[in-house]
């Protein structure tokens, strides 16, 4: 293969290098010992690449076994599984740790790996395993430099986030994209400027006549007795005698530190000399200072000294001086590369000799603690040889995995700890701009903001998967915003950036605001899947649609990861939504890790919607071995198909359980179980819900109610089956002798259903049809038939005669109706045809919708054959997973297929005229696909052959997925016109473009993020005007950015709210001519909003909740106290509606949060609420983004008093806060609270 002049003296220096040490090691040869190859520990970073694996990073990754006998290790690759010792041999020696990353590119093509181990006396093992990979040519080229070539390529000071090279346009951004993150920044270097200069602590104890303590800050959970007390800061004089400063704790430190970080990066961005001397002369405060110096060095290497303590007021303090580099004399640059050095060693020496974080990398603190130390020494690097030895371990173990992340950009830590990777992204930035490395480009971080889009938290008021402070926090983590801010800029993902524009968290963070500023514009989620696998990761997301806050949804976990750190075990547990409800939560609260309920309860199966195998759940205990696996997964469009497999999770008696799931849009799931065990058993399929269910034992039926949503259950097999279920408190929630619990008795226990074969059974079936509907509607499908054969399981359903036509959130224009079939393998892994109902086929499941003898839709996963009424449907010379839609207003049909099918047959009403093939999402780049029209019905028909890129589950998204556009009613080549809105107000009409895209079911949606001149209430329609180009049939979405109560939907025309935020989605069937036709769509006012406030707050009537919880989108953040407080959702004597707010506690202080808001405007907002109630002193306080507050005290009286305030606002992250201080009084009620601004006619 070719190589170039740099590759061919590599390898000839490899070579002599290979030759010397072989002559010098002949005597050593016969002394050759085997490695270990046993089964490398599941905590320790899997081996890569596998045997045959196409990778995607050149050079690829390399892990192996680590060998306990090692000093060091050696690496060789060839081309040539013999490796010949000729000029493509690469060897490298000296490997301190088992990975690796080869320092330049490979020529594309198959390559040969294989390690040796070096013993400490010398001796060299016999080669390890011969494994291979495949180079493609389009893999990602990130090789990583020898650490003196690292070290030796660094720029100058400034390097992290910003070069000497790039400092220009850096600082540009300040008057362009990243003005407003600017002007925070500006804003808070002032205020440290306004504020008290640096001073040293007054208290200060020579260190030989300290008496150390404990105090509030230095005790933790982490700390037991016996342990040395940790925490403590010490002031260097000049002679270096140390002081003890008992009154300035490790927190004030970081404050210091973190002062001196804002006014550099001020100084930086501005070049206002005032910053830059401030920042100086803080940093030179801190540099003073030392974290536990009474310890010595092996023993101040703990837990507790390095992390959650010191750590990021280390880091800011590396990052002032990086940027105040030039400005420092050499004096102060010594006293700071002291103070780091001396901390870097310590927590250097906890992750690596003690922690050895780069074999146990998912250890949680350490890695965190190496998050930021990653950071820190990049910053001071070159500048102090201790800290450039640590450079050298740190940065190659970024490069080589980075943790709780997997090549399909998943986190699997959960929503809540996703926080943390922010931390790694810090990281990262670090190493693009001081060494040049992008592992942006790396499959882990490129994905990593799709998976950030689908499967985390999107304004959810209880979260799901993993420790998460459901009901506590306002959001899953504070940190969503900026983070996938920042992914969207790195990557340039409009669709992350809607995420990231619509999560309600604060988006300011110093860096990310500032460097996010070149993130492209948001885009809904209108044209890409609708539902998305994240294999390695474990968990599958699908949206009815995506972009509609109140379509349903489900979430579903099986994870490799199992129930490792702070994930739980809840493999092959699934979560819906409808409606904006959650119908099927993931239950339990984070009380505190290894607490009784937590550990007992929370993170244990019964928690979540899974299964219980004789009373017992996964992982016993529940750990990384307690695994699952997304074994198949097929996005069709108008229908979602998944398999888990969770058998590995359990102990015996059980040998297999795979969950196979069915979603139908809008609203329905069929779920089969498959379940086998050694011995007969009692299988528990478990739902856990927030209100008592509504249980008919003889119909089989669970109905659970949450506001005007219902979740309706038909358990069909098996037949026999009994029922419990309860909301018992099954654990005190503090564990006796725990400091404290992050929530107290008062939270609720939500409802626990289990459902039980009543007859144990070695080889068990459950099967159950879910719907979730309006009270008002009542449910859509009935069964009429239930399948149970040797090989197939599956139903009958047919639409209720009376049922309205509604989805979870609103009508739909053209959904198919009638019954439909659905079937499963008995033993999901066989090979066994399947059948039943005038259906049958050769796959793992089918479903056909609509008349047997005239589907409007069906889906074939995993198979060859699909026939209904004896048609055939598909047939084809290879397994693939195909769905076909014969109503969409686009085409005849659409047909996805998955996979190389080989020669293919599919059965259509009548021959088509064209036929065109398309990437999933990318109709554009459609292309006319040949076909033979065989008499009986059907099309024959070869695809073009494609390269498939395995994602390691059977039937996922490809290279290989394409869609048959059959007779497409628009020119696919031709992007589509924008819409027009004419909006019409009390001051003339003007209009506004709607942006146009293609769905997956062959529908127009236009759509605008709007600010219209004169908000208020709008009627939507369409124009009657011949020439328009709409198409009948047209449906508004009109979606509320503040008030989900306020978004509108609705067929033909919608009267809606229509304010600054509000999404407008027309959907519709494309226009006759797309091209030219620019459909055209009216607002017309009907109730302007002028001379009131324009409510911005949700719930602020309190008309929302369930019984037992919070009013909807108000949370209790923890005190860790135990005296009870709560905030009820309360129907006694409300001021205004049926309901209000009922705020209490029995002694201590307690504060209710609102649902945040992302104010968009500045200016002068208004406060309205009410309230009565006997407590004293308690408050309502607006608190706005960048320091602006405003606090109305309220009065005790026993009757509704009405209260009023105006804060002048900028835009961004705003919350309302109810206040109440610690006190005797119980009660306070509130209501009718309005926030917003007052528009003037």
């Amino acid at each position: 293969m070719p190589l170039s002049p740099f590759h061919l003296h590599l390898r000839r220096w490899s070579t002599f290098l290979f030759l010397i040490s072989g002559c010098v090691g002949l005597s050593l040869a016969a002394a050759g010992f085997d490695v270990d190859t046993s089964p490398q520990p599941e905590k320790h970073p899997p081996e890569v690449p596998v045997e045959g694996e196409r990778v995607s990073v050149n050079p690829p990754p390399m892990v192996w076994r680590v060998d306990e006998r090692a000093a060091s290790y050696e690496v060789e690759l060839s081309p040539d599984r013999s490796f010949p010792k000729d000029s493509r041999l690469i060897r490298v020696e000296n490997i301190p740790y088992s990975f690796y990353n080869y320092s330049s590119p490979l020529a594309a093509g198959q390559w040969f790996w294989r390690y040796f181990v070096k013993t400490a006396d010398g001796r060299l093992s016999n080669p390890g395993p011969v494994r291979s990979f495949i180079v493609p040519p389009d893999a990602e080229t990130l090789p990583l430099p020898t650490p003196a070539d690292l070290l030796a390529r660094m720029p100058a000071h400034p390097r992290v986030f910003v070069t000497p090279a790039t400092l220009a346009t850096f600082r540009a951004r300040r008057e362009g994209a990243s003005r407003d993150a600017w002007e925070s920044i500006r804003e808070k270097a002032e205020a440290i400027l306004k504020g008290q200069p640096p001073v040293l602590p007054v208290t200060r104890v020579p260190l030989a006549r300290a008496e150390i303590k404990h105090s509030s800050v230095s005790i933790s959970q982490s700390w037991k007795k016996g342990d040395p007390i940790r925490r403590q800061v010490f002031w260097l004089d000049a002679k270096g005698a140390a002081w003890w400063t008992p009154a300035f704790s490790y927190k004030g430190l970081s404050s210091s530190a973190t002062k001196a970080d804002v006014l550099s990066l001020a100084w930086l961005i501005s070049g206002d000399e005032r910053y830059a001397e401030a920042a100086r002369k803080w940093l030179d405060h801190v540099a003073q200072f030392r974290i536990d110096w009474h310890l010595d060095p092996q023993t101040r290497a703990g837990h507790d000294t390095v992390v959650y303590a010191y750590e990021y007021g280390l880091k800011a303090a590396a990052l002032a001086y990086d940027r105040l580099y030039d400005r420092l004399t050499p004096a102060e640059r010594g006293a700071v590369i002291a103070h780091i050095e001396y901390h870097v060693e310590s927590a250097g020496t906890w992750i690596r000799d003690k922690s050895l974080v780069h074999l146990n990398y998912q250890s949680s603190h350490v890695q965190q603690c190496m998050h930021a130390l990653l950071t820190t020494v990049l910053a001071t690097a070159k500048d102090s040889p201790a800290i450039d030895k640590w450079v050298a371990y740190i940065v190659p173990q970024y490069v080589n995995r980075i943790a709780w992340t997997s090549e399909d950009g998943g986190y699997f830590e959960g929503q809540t700890y996703g926080h943390k990777f922010a931390m790694i992204l810090e990281g990262l930035a670090a190493i693009r701009t001081a060494c040049g490395i992008d592992l942006f480009r790396q499959p882990a971080l490129r994905n990593a903001g799709r998976y950030w889009l689908y499967a985390m938290n999107l304004n959810y008021w209880f979260n799901h998967w993993g420790d998460n402070y459901s009901l506590i926090w306002p959001w899953a983590n504070p940190r969503d915003a900026y983070i996938s801010g920042f992914l969207a800029a790195m990557t340039h993902d409009p669709y992350v950036k809607w995420y990231a524009d619509t999560v309600l968290t604060d988006p300011e963070n110093i860096p990310f605001y500032y460097i996010s500023g070149q993130a492209p514009a948001a885009r809904p989620p209108v044209d890409i899947p609708q539902a998305r696998v994240f294999p390695l990761t474990g968990t599958v997301t699908a949206y009815d649609r995506f972009y509609d806050h109140q379509s349903a949804r489900v979430f579903f976990r099986s994870s490799p990861w199992g129930s490792h750190s702070h994930s739980h075990a809840d493999q092959n547990g699934f979560v819906i939504h409808a409606g904006g409800e959650i119908l099927a939560p993931d239950t339990g609260y984070y009380t505190y890790a290894g607490d009784t309920y937590h550990y007992k309860w929370s993170k244990a199966t019964v928690a979540h919607n899974s299964m219980l195998v004789n009373g017992r759940g996964q992982g016993n205990p529940p750990d990384i071995t307690a695994k699952g696996k997304i074994t198949e997964f097929f996005h069709g469009g108008r229908a979602t198909f998944f398999v888990g497999d969770a058998s590995q999770a359990y102990e015996k008696p059980l040998q297999v359980f795979r969950r196979a799931m069915l979603f139908i849009r809008p609203a329905t799931w069929v779920v089969y179980d498959e379940l086998e065990a050694d011995t007969p058993a009692s299988f528990n399929w478990l739902l856990n819900v927030f209100q008592k269910p509504d249980i008919t034992p003889d119909a089989r039926r669970i109905v659970v109610a949450q506001q005007a949503m219902r979740l309706q259950v038909d358990h069909l097999l098996p037949e026999n089956v009994g029922y419990t279920a309860n909301n018992n408190r099954p654990f005190p929630v503090k564990t006796p002798g725990r400091m404290w619990s992050r929530i107290t008795e008062a939270f609720p226990q939500p409802w626990h259903i289990e459902v039980t074969n009543e007859r144990a059974a070695k080889d068990e079936s459950f099967l159950a049809l879910l719907q979730a509907y309006r009270d008002k509607d009542g449910p859509r499908e009935k069964t009429t038939e239930t399948i149970a054969t040797a090989t197939t399981t599956g139903l009958r359903y047919e639409t209720v005669a009376d049922a309205t036509a509604t989805a979870a959130a609103g009508s739909r224009r053209g959904q198919g109706s009638g019954p439909g079939v659905v079937l499963f393998r008995r033993h999901l892994a066989s090979t066994d045809p399947i059948g039943g109902a005038s259906v049958s086929a050769d796959a793992q499941a089918a479903a056909v919708l609509g008349q047997p003898d005239a589907p409007h839709d069906w889906l074939l996963a995993g198979g060859r054959r699909l026939l209904s009424a004896g048609r055939v449907l598909w047939e084809s010379a290879n397994a693939v997973s195909v769905a076909a839609m014969f109503d969409p207003p686009a085409a005849a049909a659409l047909v996805r297929i998955d996979g190389d099918a080989g020669l293919a047959r599919l059965g259509l009403p009548k021959k088509p005229a064209h036929i065109f093939i398309a990437p999933p999402d990318a109709p554009a780049k459609a292309l006319p696909l040949a076909f033979e029209w065989d008499e009986r019905g059907e099309i024959i028909f070869t695809l073009p052959s494609s390269s498939v890129a395995s994602s390691g589950v059977s039937g996922a998204a490809t290279a290989s997925s394409v869609v048959l556009w059959i007779d497409p009613v628009a020119d696919l080549a031709a992007p589509l016109a924008p819409a027009t809105l004419a909006i019409e107000d009390t001051k003339g009409t003007y209009s506004i473009p709607l942006a146009p895209a293609w769905t997956e079911t062959g529908d127009v949606v236009y759509f605008a993020e709007t600010v219209p001149r004169e908000p208020g209430d709008y009627v939507f329609g369409s124009t009657d005007a011949a020439d328009a180009g709409v198409a009948t049939g047209v449906e508004f979405l009109v979606q509320d950015h503040w008030e989900p109560a306020k978004t509108s939907q609705d067929n033909g025309s919608v009267t809606g709210a229509f304010r600054e935020g509000t999404w407008l989605f027309v959907r519709t069937a494309p226009p006759v001519n797309a091209v030219t036709a620019s459909p055209a769509f009216t607002a017309r006012l009907v109730r302007p909003f002028r001379g009131q406030i324009d409510n911005l707050l949700r719930n602020g009537n309190f008309e929302e909740g369930v019984p037992g919880y919070p009013p909807r989108g108000w949370t209790l953040p923890q005190t860790k106290k135990d005296t009870l407080g709560w905030a009820e959702w309360s129907q006694d004597n409300p001021a205004e509606g049926k309901s209000c707010l009922r705020f209490f506690r029995d002694k201590d202080a307690r504060t209710l949060v609102s649902e945040p808001m992302r104010l968009k405007s500045g200016g002068v907002y208004h406060l309205h609420f009410r309230a009565r109630g006997d407590v004293t002193n308690a408050s309502l306080v607006v608190n706005g983004a960048r320091g602006r507050s405003v606090t109305v005290p309220i009065k005790a009286t026993p009757g509704w008093s009405e209260y009023e305030a105006q804060v002048e606002l900028t835009p961004g992250y705003t919350t309302l806060t109810i206040d109440l201080p610690a006190g005797d009084n119980l009660n306070l009620w509130v209501d009718d609270i309005r926030f917003g601004q007052i528009h003037q006619p």
